[in-house]
């Protein structure tokens, strides 16, 4: 994809450093270090690209040298990056991760990280503007956000919804490149295309309104579900009652019952166990319980029967919860029978 936007080429064969600059005012702020002197000898060839889309920015970026840019935080934009050769390791409070030509990788705007660039790597960078893309979420779900949309860092390329996304930039990057197409040169086909793309970006990388996302299909869902829906998935461990419920929903209770039978095909109350549970079990098959028993776990969420939590659990998965946490873990000493 790099090379389908040189003809918007900022600089060329340069140092890394200038080209460090650059990136500084147009991609994201950071600073910069090369990791291994410079050789004297070897050409400089260092290359930034960059092209505007209303509130969003294609870019290609190669240093050409060993980096590490250390990105501060907060800041206001999102990233969305294709390695195209090389790799890029990755070092936040998340842990430490490798991008390579496999994975796409996320920069929220929240959190501190240092970026490892390999000598050979080459990147395509989409970056968004925080603020549309608060605002085109709100849109989407139809009621105000509370928090940030936050994106998993690393994501593996093999879903067809991310290869779907990647073919679409490489499009944009292709005609937006091309000193002879008239479809992205048009002022008024901007937003439809960061539209567009937006909403590719959201269905296509797991994020903390998923849950939300993936249920908007043919069946549209009301707002007021939808609502409730997030309220649930925010507030997991708090003790949730069904007035919070009706509340939320600005419905009475036999609507609100009504209501979720029709889109959810289950109580309100019960879509709330069942979330419950599926965060449960999605921390014991990430095989981490941070210190944890499964027993405190159940009752960070607001279970306080464990023999009913269990026999709950095993009616939705098929095992207990200990059986889970038993093929999943990377420590046995977390394991306790329930």
């Amino acid at each position: 994809m790099g090379h389908l936007l040189y003809n918007h080429s900022i600089l060329r064969n340069a140092h890394p450093g200038e080209v460090s600059r650059h990136v500084n005012s147009l991609v994201g702020e950071h600073y910069f270090r090369i990791v291994k002197g410079a050789n004297p000898e070897r050409k400089k060839q260092a290359m930034l690209c960059h092209r505007p889309v209303d509130n969003i920015s294609f870019n290609y970026l190669y240093f050409g040298e060993e980096v590490v840019i250390s990105a501060p935080r907060p800041t206001n934009y999102y990233h969305l990056q294709f390695i195209l050769d090389g790799e890029c390791g990755v070092q936040s409070s998340s842990g430490n991760y490798t991008a390579t030509r496999d994975t796409a990788l996320t920069v929220n705007p929240y959190h501190p990280e240092n970026f490892i660039y390999s000598e050979d790597c080459k990147k395509v960078i989409v970056r968004v503007e925080k603020d549309r893309m608060d605002s085109y979420l709100t849109s989407l779900l139809g009621f105000p956000i509370k928090k940030p949309v936050e994106f998993s860092q690393i994501v593996d390329k093999s879903t067809e919804e991310l290869q779907s996304l990647q073919r679409m930039v490489s499009f944009f990057c292709e005609e937006l490149n091309s000193k002879h197409s008239s479809l992205l040169s048009s002022d008024y086909l901007a937003t439809p295309i960061e539209t567009l793309f937006l909403r590719a970006f959201l269905h296509a990388v797991p994020n903390n309104y998923s849950h939300l996302l993936s249920s908007m299909g043919s069946q549209e869902i009301p707002v007021s579900i939808r609502k409730v829906d997030h309220f649930i998935h925010e507030n997991l461990t708090e003790d949730i009652t069904m007035n919070d419920l009706t509340d939320i929903a600005g419905l009475s209770v036999r609507v609100l019952y009504k209501t979720f039978e029709k889109y959810k095909f289950m109580a309100p109350m019960a879509y709330l166990k069942k979330v419950r549970l599926e965060k449960i079990r999605e921390r014991l098959t990430s095989g981490n319980l941070d210190g944890e028993t499964i027993t405190e776990l159940a009752l960070d969420y607001n279970f306080n029967h464990l023999s009913r939590f269990a026999a709950d659990y095993k009616k939705q998965f098929g095992e207990l919860p200990s059986q889970t946490l038993k093929l999943h873990s990377h420590n046995a000493g977390n394991e306790r029978q329930i």
